[in-house]
């Protein structure tokens, strides 16, 4: 997909920068989320093969449910805050076989994923 197709998809659902990056998952602040998605529009940075299918499955389900987005659980946007109350569940033993924290909650890589 190519920064400006990424771009269309956008616009075509009216939503701004910071709107679509949230139906994308980014979880960041506003601010930064518009940012990132602008780069992807104007090329500066390549745009990831897993973002721009997510991109193009957003679109058509657009599409099909005649501009309807998507109806996504709601998932805690402070990551770290969700992250620390798991981990206190680990810890206090509710897991089969009280593995620690670090086995269970998942961690990034350098890339972000």
């Amino acid at each position: 997909m190519t920064p400006k197709e990424f771009r269309n998809i956008r616009q075509s659902m009216g939503l701004t920068t910071a709107q679509f990056a949230e139906e994308l998952g980014y979880v960041g602040s506003e601010r930064n989320n518009s940012h990132r998605i602008g780069e992807y529009e104007r090329g500066k940075k390549l745009l990831p093969p897993y973002i721009a299918r997510l991109a193009y499955l957003i679109h058509e389900h657009f599409l099909v449910e005649d501009g309807c987005l998507p109806d996504w659980p709601d998932w805690p946007r402070d990551v770290a805050a969700h992250q620390s109350k798991l981990e206190e569940v680990i810890n206090r033993g509710h897991f089969a076989g009280k593995r620690s924290a670090k086995e269970v909650v998942p961690t990034r890589s350098r890339d972000g994923v």
